[in-house]
């Protein structure tokens, strides 16, 4: 079923994770020790998105990283240890016949405050590019769109004047009738960029968003894991004052915080992101095997809009 990730005001979007009912494939070596748990992370990890980068010294990891661990929110086990049994495995998609569904759509963080008359595309398989698999516009008074969807992954891109380009990719849906999409409002916006960034940051215009939460085979979200940007092939340090890009690890309520890695929430927000090319975002935990990449990601900024997305062992589709 469609299950969202972020449910804050601040958290941006409602993420849709992967089925839980998902085939679990064998399990995949991630890694071989270092020796060096503070400082050297393992290259031999994850590699399903393309192979981990070598050089960590534009963004070391933290001094001392407590054990990664798995959590399912709302109900689930405090922690669990991290599965890493999909690692390299590509996420199984179902397709099927086409189903009569209603879309909605809201203001980010609240699906309450529905917003009329904005336009919405499905991308089958998270392609984004090229013409869009469902599109349609929401109506004025309802803000719903009957559109014929099947099953399966897929991203949502939400567009309308005045408000931020929105795109949601990893949603999953079975036999759900109705279900909405968020689109971002610039205040609530500025309100995460606020408190991310500090009274320091100022966004960069044509910038993007990107919020992500990051996930293990079991999709429960996983704490202590370091992420890391990369531009171009080569990491970028996150900045705490004047230009560049920022990054907030958010708390388990899944607001701003000062945490040096995730928390239970598995958030992670960066701003002032460059739109001109994608970039990969690449997650770091400790396990039995050492330190190691667990987790690839590649990604599209949108520019002056939020991007949002999972970043798992699994190959996204």
């Amino acid at each position: 079923m469609a299950r969202p990730a972020l449910h804050s005001l601040l958290a941006l979007v409602l993420l849709s994770g992967c089925s839980d009912d998902a085939a679990t494939p064998a399990n995949t070596d991630a890694g071989t020790d270092t020796g060096n748990d503070s400082a050297v992370a393992d290259t031999a990890g994850a590699k399903n998105d393309g192979e981990p980068p070598k050089d960590l010294s534009a963004d070391p990891l933290p001094a001392s990283m407590a054990t990664a661990v798995g959590f399912q929110p709302p109900s689930g086990p405090a922690d669990q240890p991290l599965d890493l049994s999909c690692l390299g495995t590509p996420m199984p998609i179902a397709t099927g016949a086409v189903v009569d569904r209603t879309v909605k759509t809201a203001e980010l963080g609240d699906t309450t405050a529905l917003v009329p008359e904005t336009d919405v595309e499905i991308f089958y398989a998270n392609k984004l590019g090229g013409a869009a698999d469902v599109t349609g516009k929401t109506a004025a008074g309802t803000a719903q769109l009957a559109a014929k969807i099947a099953p399966g992954f897929f991203l949502a891109r939400t567009k309308k004047s005045g408000l931020l380009e929105t795109v949601a990719y990893d949603w999953w849906i079975d036999k759900e009738p109705v279900f909405t999409f968020a689109i971002a409002v610039p205040a609530k916006v500025e309100a995460l960029e606020a408190l991310s960034g500090g009274v320091e940051f100022k966004r960069e215009a044509g910038t993007s968003r990107l919020v992500v939460q990051v996930r293990d085979c079991k999709r429960n979200n996983v704490s202590n894991a370091h992420v890391v940007i990369e531009i171009g092939g080569k990491i970028v340090a996150p900045v705490t004052t004047g230009p560049g890009i920022y990054r907030n690890y958010l708390g388990d309520n899944e607001l701003p915080s000062e945490a040096k890695v995730s928390s239970r929430s598995g958030v992670v927000a960066f701003l002032n992101v460059p739109a001109s090319a994608p970039v990969r975002l690449i997650a770091y935990g400790k396990t039995a095997a050492g330190i190691v990449p667990f987790a690839i990601r590649t990604l599209p900024p949108v520019a002056d809009g939020v991007v949002t997305a999972l970043v798992s062992p699994w190959i996204e589709p």
